[in-house]
């Protein structure tokens, strides 16, 4: 009966990784829980008071009127013809912001067709313009009923 005590000579060349995981995970919760440390500096910036620079030509508007009419840039255009003059202009392309300014009253249908045809032409910024100097009365909305909650939680 012979027995083998230690093997036959084989080496185990191979890396224990389950080590250097832990390793590396507890390196990487010290330096995730030390970096915001890091920033930690203090400044105290000077306060001025400034005013905000406007664009001299101001901002490239779309114009949507009660009747639906279109202005783009002060001048009337067609619907038919609003993608192309959005793909035309130098300084909507250079800007790539453009302001639909709609009126209140509009179907919110034509605002997004403007917004989707913007879009198509490879405008990256659409904004709504608003009135800053008025505010919707918000109590007038709860009593008209239009936001009450329909059957399944949705405005009616």
């Amino acid at each position: 009966m012979a027995m083998s005590l230690g093997g036959g000579g084989d080496l185990n060349s191979e890396i224990n990784v389950t080590p250097l995981v832990d390793v590396m995970l507890v390196l990487l919760v010290v330096f995730m829980v030390t970096a915001p440390m890091l920033n930690a500096a203090e400044v105290d910036l000077p306060e001025i008071a400034t005013t905000m620079v406007e664009d001299p030509a101001g901002p490239v508007t779309v114009t949507i009127t009660k009747q639906a009419t279109l202005q783009f840039e002060g001048k009337d255009i067609k619907w038919s013809e609003l993608k192309k003059a959005f793909a035309n202009s130098d300084r909507l392309q250079e800007k790539r912001e453009l302001f639909i300014a709609a009126d209140k009253t509009l179907p919110y249908g034509y605002v997004v067709t403007a917004m989707a045809l913007a879009n198509q032409a490879g405008i990256a910024k659409v904004r709504l313009q608003t009135d800053a100097t008025t505010q919707f009365d918000i109590n007038q909305l709860d009593q008209s009923g239009l936001l009450q909650p329909g059957p399944r939680g949705k405005a009616k």
